[in-house]
């Protein structure tokens, strides 16, 4: 059930407006049967309608309970394994004709694990199709630019940030969610690397807003600050940063999974190497 209870929480935006407008439509279907309230039959559309938006609640919450049905196989090794080369593989054989954003979401896999070259490859593959949906478009635009700063190509992940901004902007201010979080920690990231610590810091302030509506987008702020501390030279506020976040890590329950947790000591690792002049490379 906790994978169809993530569902629910991943799609309650959809559910919310589908609700409001089926309650809508109730409502002009009431108002405007008040007139025959002392007629036979006055009660009929108004059950009716009623009765069709319980039926679309259920058929939304259905599609919802299979498809988490679907992917539980895919989660079930996350979370036994985390991201590996056997999940890799898994994937790829789940998904035999990929979609953008399955294209996209393995590209980020590859790009986890250092398989720089074949991450380049899946993501350039989504970008070679029309993209009508916006939420794919930002997935890919951050899956990319990240790409880039792994591979520490910092100058053309700027260039990027800049091409696909002001869509990126449109995007954060509808969606407060892990994508409109990537998009300002890459930004501080790249403001900080071209030496502009006071846009970084606004990005980093950007951030607020859907950390508050949930919890976990915190350490992908804490990380991408202690990001942009390192590369101030400010070795004092990075370590504060980073031990607050590996001490709070272990307790924090806001997370759906446990692998969740895996990808956040990755990224607190991963920023350290690219950043921190004191880690020798690896």
């Amino acid at each position: 059930m906790k994978y169809f209870r993530f569902h629910l929480k991943a799609n309650k935006k959809l559910l919310g407006v589908a609700l409001w407008f089926s309650v809508a439509i109730d409502a002009i279907v009431m108002a405007c049967s008040m007139q025959y309230i002392d007629r036979n039959g006055f009660w009929v559309p108004i059950i009716a309608c009623l009765a069709t938006t319980a039926l679309i609640m259920l058929a939304m919450m259905f599609i919802i309970y299979r498809g988490s049905k679907k992917n539980e196989p895919q989660f079930d090794m996350l979370e036994q394994k985390g991201v590996c080369d056997e999940f890799i593989n898994f994937y790829k054989q789940r998904h035999p004709k990929m979609s953008p954003i399955n294209h996209v979401i393995l590209g980020t896999y590859l790009s986890i694990l250092g398989r720089y070259d074949e991450a380049e490859y899946e993501i350039s593959i989504a970008g070679n199709y029309f993209m009508a949906d916006v939420m794919t478009k930002a997935y890919y635009c951050c899956a990319f630019i990240m790409l880039r700063i792994r591979q520490r190509r910092f100058d053309e992940a700027i260039i990027m940030y800049n091409n696909y901004d002001s869509m990126m902007t449109a995007y954060c201010r509808s969606n407060k969610n892990a994508i409109c979080v990537d998009h300002y920690s890459q930004g501080a990231l790249l403001y900080a690397y071209s030496g502009d610590f006071q846009s970084a810091m606004v990005c980093i302030q950007s951030m607020d807003k859907a950390v508050r509506k949930n919890r976990k987008f915190a350490f992908t702020r804490n990380t991408a600050l202690m990001g942009v501390y390192l590369l101030m030279g400010d070795y004092s506020n990075a370590d504060s940063v980073k031990s607050m976040m590996l001490r709070d890590l272990p307790e924090c329950d806001a997370f759906d999974f446990k692998y969740e947790k895996d990808l956040v000591r990755n990224d607190i690792d991963e920023i350290t190497q690219l950043f921190d002049p004191r880690v020798q490379p690896q």
